[in-house]
């Protein structure tokens, strides 16, 4: 009895631990199960990424690869591109003009962009390349892309490959934004630090930010701005574009590529995380059609054109050794005092940022930080040490050390000048400047002659015309006194020259004559010297003013009227004078004088009005200002109706004094707009300057006297400059469009010409128009100028349209159908927007099958011929402004009456019993996790199935055995 309970106990364990095993094994192949429903990706999925999951591209152009990175380990003319060269890749023997590339700008975009060149000039229109471009492609694989031109984008498809394809140049990721991407505002900055940004972002600068215009050192200058801003490779300042999340987020493997076309060979580097640091490319097959496949490879795309004979680059990938750790460090002020306040700055490289510094500054004193400040309290030298450590597993450690010299007092320096040009019997006037020691000062002057003086300005008479020897000698205060020398050689002149030439009649000019004053003033012209003198004692006021003038040009009284051919120089940007006052009165009340230059305007594009006075002239100077014995001062500024025209005055100097020399400059361009602008009139009216004006006015003083020796008309041989502005900037359908273009540079007078984007043009300085459909479109302001020359500015105006609703689409689920037998069902549409007519489109529909798009009626008696699974796919659009549409489709399977469900194995893929049941829609994380659950569901109610089945036939066993055991 004890025996045979002991076998059936053991026979009741063992059948619960097969059980237990049994069951383990079970519920693992269930969980398998479960997350494979969701975890397998049939072929055509989205491919994963390579090396990096999103890319910018910085423009940059005209350069040399030496010119900008020497051999590849940097150039002082661009000192931060080549600080980037220790963090990044770069390839010195890059070609742009690479198989067969033609040296023009807009062929190597569209290389760069598409693996051809496909005919491709300067001046390319927007469009006008209807070849497959890496923008179609990213779109096609489900990728993002987005493309930002700044500024206008003044070269247009040229400089900005999105504009050049007819798939992409409407786009609205093909971006044209009205600031500079050094803007915080830029929309740059949205993008880059967006939840999703693009995978793809394209960067244009204007030519005068990229090298094409402007100097290395300029163009380096601006990328450092854009790049880090004030901050630094390991640590960018906020609003730049290495301080966005684009590529401070950890999530995100980002490569910054900055790319230079033309040349050969030409600039370019590689930054990111997944690129090796340090690395300079041996290879020498690589250009433009090597980046595109570099791209294409990275998300698995198919190669376009000559980019699928091209290598990889993928040398430029992979893990590196970072740099050695090394650090260095700098203070100012260089020669610091004691109890003054000195900067530490550490600059450590190398290693693994980012970095741990402490400092030893020599006088017992410590602290830590990239940049500290410290103070000394005794005047002796120190030596400083600096100590950096990175943040390698392995850490590493590099220490500097720098004497320091703390000063009592700094040591006495001194210098002085002497006015220009100095002439026999005239005035000249010296002026000292002195620094360190210990003030006040004590200055004395040998002028070389003999002649001695004293005190920190100082004026002297030479008499005989030859070169002197002046030397200046400055002491301190200090005990010990210090003492400081200047020594400088000055020639005086018999007789000044001008270049003032003839007195010449107007237009033509320099005229001579030209006064309003008592007996003795006087305009004439010696040695082409201009010497004006002015006398009106006791007459004249602030409505009277007498005057001593020399004119070039025409006047507003003469009367107002365009530019004389010939008579200022075309093009002049500025037009400055030296003078000297010979003799300035004493000052009193009632009295008032001005030295000045005055410019005179014509409105090439008509009269405008202001303050009840329409005018076509502007009336400008720039001055020196005496009112009653006291100067104006600099920035003072008046506006005045002299009944002919616009007037607008500025002082730019705070006083004269006589035998100095000055100079007074003015910048046509801005006198003009600051006119406008002071009576309320649009700053961006054109102005063609017609007079110029050279004298003294006033009333009230006894005499002065000006000699203007030298008058200078800068000319500019700029380029024509075109621009614009809209009103409103988000239009709708049928709202006027306000367009106002505006011209610098070139030849005045301006033309404009519109293009509209919509087959619509227009012409004028200001234009309007109006938009039928919404939509972004392409429009374009030509701006000619008086000798021919263009400007093209191209801009988008994206119209909206009232809000369209999708369609809705009701469809039923998935249909089974036998064969012989007939399926039938509707499908259905409506549209919240009243009166639009929605059509309807089915696509996949089988053979013998019949679909009515007016009615929705779908029927279909399949044959054993049709046995199968199908899903056809129902399209419904509306025809709203833009159309919009709804999408679904509807799977079908056909068995005979006796057929088991079609298998849906396909070779090689295993088989997968539930695919046509449960969508198989992607490879998130989250989705694992629901298939680990439905499977862990699955398993759990098997699990309790068999445990019942357990217990129960335990109990029968235990039942059995209390039975054997009473028998």
């Amino acid at each position: 009895m004890n025996k045979q309970t002991g076998r059936w106990g053991s026979r009741a364990r063992d059948a619960s631990a097969s059980a237990v095993r049994r069951f383990s094994v079970f519920a693992l192949i269930c969980l398998m199960a479960g997350a494979m429903v969701v975890v397998s990706v049939p072929p055509g999925r989205a491919a994963g990424t390579g090396q990096f999951d999103h890319i910018v591209i910085l423009a940059m152009e005209n350069q040399d690869y030496s010119s900008v990175f020497g051999s590849g380990t940097g150039s002082s003319t661009a000192p931060f591109l080549s600080g980037m060269l220790p963090y990044s890749s770069t390839i010195p023997n890059y070609h742009s003009y690479g198989e067969g590339i033609s040296g023009c700008s807009a062929a190597c975009y569209t290389a760069v962009s598409s693996g051809g060149t496909w005919g491709v000039s300067d001046g390319v229109g927007s469009g006008s390349v209807s070849q497959t471009s890496i923008f179609d492609q990213l779109s096609a694989a489900g990728l993002t892309w987005k493309g930002f031109c700044e500024n206008g984008c003044p070269r247009g498809g040229d400089h900005y490959p999105s504009l050049q394809y007819a798939s992409t140049y409407q786009s609205p990721n093909s971006i044209i934004t009205s600031t500079d991407f050094t803007d915080p505002t830029d929309p740059i900055y949205s993008e880059m630090n967006s939840a999703s940004p693009a995978n793809y972002i394209w960067l244009t600068p204007t030519d005068s930010h990229n090298m094409h215009d402007n100097s290395v050192s300029s163009g380096d200058a601006y990328a450092q701005q854009l790049l880090v801003g004030s901050g630094t490779i390991n640590s960018p300042a906020p609003g730049s574009v290495l301080a966005t999340g684009l590529f401070t987020n950890s999530a995100f493997h980002t490569l910054l590529y900055i790319w230079w076309d033309e040349y050969d060979p030409s600039p370019n580097l590689q930054y990111g995380k997944m690129i090796q640091q340090g690395y300079i490319s041996q290879a020498a097959n690589y250009d433009e059609y090597s980046t595109l496949h570099m791209i294409e490879a990275n998300w698995g795309l198919t190669p376009l054109g000559a980019a699928a004979n091209d290598p990889t680059m993928s040398d430029l990938f992979g893990a590196s050794t970072p740099l050695p750790l090394s650090t260095s460090f700098t203070f100012l002020p260089t020669s610091p005092l004691v109890n003054s306040l000195v900067t530490f700055t550490a600059l450590p490289i190398g290693g693994v940022s980012p970095y741990t510094v402490s400092w030893i500054f020599g006088d017992g004193s410590t602290a830590t930080g990239s940049v500290v400040t410290h103070t000394y309290t005794s005047a002796q030298s120190f030596t400083v040490t600096e100590t950096a450590k990175d943040s390698s597993a392995s850490q590493q450690t590099a220490t500097s050390s720098n004497p320091l010299t703390v000063l009592t007092a700094l040591p006495l320096a001194t210098t002085f000048t002497v006015s220009s040009n100095p002439v026999v019997n005239l005035p000249a006037t010296f002026a000292s400047t002195t620094t360190g020691g210990t003030g006040p000062y004590t200055v004395s002057w040998n002028f070389g002659d003999g002649s001695t003086g004293s005190g920190a300005s100082a004026t002297h008479t030479y008499t005989a015309a030859q070169a002197f020897t002046v030397t200046e000698t400055a002491k301190d205060s200090s005990s010990p006194q210090q003492t400081a020398t200047s020594t400088s050689t000055i020639t005086v002149s018999a007789v000044l020259s001008g270049n003032f030439g003839t007195c010449t009649s107007l237009p033509q000019g320099w005229s001579c004559g030209n006064t309003n004053g008592l007996g003795g003033s006087s305009v004439n012209i010696v040695s082409g010297v201009l010497e004006t003198v002015e006398a009106n004692p006791g007459v004249g006021n602030d409505n009277s003013y007498y005057y001593s003038t020399s004119q070039k040009g025409v006047f507003p009284w003469s009367p107002c009227q365009a530019p004389v051919s010939g008579a200022v120089p075309t093009g002049t940007t500025s037009v400055s004078s030296t003078f000297t006052p010979l003799m300035v009165p004493s000052m009193s009340s009632g009295m008032r004088y001005h030295i000045y230059i005055a410019l005179y305007y014509w409105l090439p594009d008509g009269a405008v009005s202001a303050s009840g006075s329409t005018y076509r002239c502007l009336d400008t100077q720039v001055r020196v200002e005496n009112i009653g014995g006291t100067f104006s001062s600099v920035g003072s500024t008046g506006t005045y109706d002299p009944g002919d025209s616009f007037g607008w005055d500025q002082v730019i100097l705070d006083q004269v004094n006589a035998g100095q020399t000055y100079t007074l400059t003015a910048d046509v361009a801005n006198e003009c707009q600051q006119d406008l602008t002071a009576w309320g009139l649009n700053p961006t009216t054109p102005c063609q300057l017609a007079g110029i004006e050279i004298g003294t006015e006033g009333f009230g003083f006894q005499e002065l006297d000006v000699n203007f020796y030298t008058v200078q008309l800068a000319t500019s041989t700029s380029s024509l400059v075109g621009s614009f502005v809209f009103s409103p900037s988000g239009p709708q359908v049928g709202q006027p469009v306000s367009f106002t273009g505006s011209a610098s540079g070139g030849t005045p007078s301006y033309s404009y010409a519109w293009i509209f984007g919509d087959s619509s043009t227009g012409t004028g300085r200001t234009a309007s128009h109006s938009y039928s459909s919404a939509g972004t479109y392409t429009a374009t302001l030509t701006v000619t100028d008086a000798i021919g020359q263009t400007a093209e500015q191209v801009f988008s105006v994206a119209v909206h349209g009232l809000l369209n609703h999708p369609p809705s689409l009701s469809l039923p689920g998935p249909r089974s159908a036998i064969v012989g037998s007939t399926l039938v069902f509707a499908v259905n549409t409506s549209d919240l927007d009243l009166g639009e007519v929605v059509t309807l489109v089915a696509a996949g529909l089988p053979s013998s099958s019949a679909f009515d798009p007016a009615t929705g009626h779908f029927s279909w008696t399949p044959s054993a011929n049709d046995v199968g699974s199908y899903t056809v796919t129902f399209t419904a659009t509306d025809n709203g402004s833009p159309p919009m549409s709804a999408f679904g489709s509807v799977p079908i399977s056909v068995e005979t009456a006796t057929s088991s469900p079609p298998s849906t194995q396909q070779p090689g893929l295993g088989s997968c019993s539930w695919c046509n049941t449960i969508p198989i829609v992607g490879t998130r994380l989250w989705l694992f996790v629901a298939g680990g659950f439905f499977g862990f569901l699955l398993t759990a109610m098997l699990m309790y199935v068999r445990a019942n089945r357990h217990l129960a036939e335990a109990r029968r066993i235990r039942r059995f055995q209390q039975r054997t055991y009473r028998d």
